[in-house]
C-alpha cells in the first residue's frame, strides 16, 4: 500500500455563520487511533473493483456540541482502495463518510478507532 497523507483541521480554524459571528469548532487533540481500509473493512470498491475515493472523518459527540460534525482528518485511498488516517483521539467516537463521485456516500456511524 502506498503510503497516503491526510489533513486535520486546525485548532483555530471558524467558520463564519450568519450576520458577523465567529464560530470556532471543537477539535480534540490527536492520540494513538487510527481507521483504515482494513479496519473495519472500508476498502473503496466501486462495481466490484478497487477505486480511488475521499475517506473523510468527522466528529460525533453530544456531548460538545459545537464539535459534532467537525471535519477532523480527510485522504484520499489509492488506486488499490486502500487508505489509513493515524491520530486519532480514543476518547469520541467518529463517522466515517466513504465518497466517490458519481455514487451517495457511504456512512459508517458512531465508530471508534482501532489502536
Amino acid at each position: 500500500m502506498s503510503e497516503q497523507t491526510f489533513s486535520v483541521v486546525p485548532p483555530n480554524a471558524f467558520a463564519y455563520i450568519g450576520f458577523n459571528r465567529r464560530y470556532t469548532p471543537f477539535i480534540p487533540k490527536g492520540g494513538n487511533g487510527y481507521f483504515s481500509s482494513s479496519f473495519p473493512d472500508y476498502l473503496i470498491i466501486v462495481e466490484g473493483r478497487p477505486s480511488v475515493g475521499e475517506i473523510r472523518v468527522l466528529l460525533r459527540t453530544a456531548t460538545v456540541p459545537q464539535g459534532d460534525g467537525v471535519l477532523v482528518a480527510k485522504t484520499m485511498s489509492d488506486n488499490t482502495g486502500q487508505w489509513r488516517i493515524d491520530g486519532l483521539n480514543l476518547s469520541y467516537r467518529y463517522d466515517v463518510v466513504c465518497r466517490v463521485e458519481g455514487y451517495n456516500d457511504i456512512i459508517f456511524s458512531n465508530v471508534k478507532p482501532k489502536v
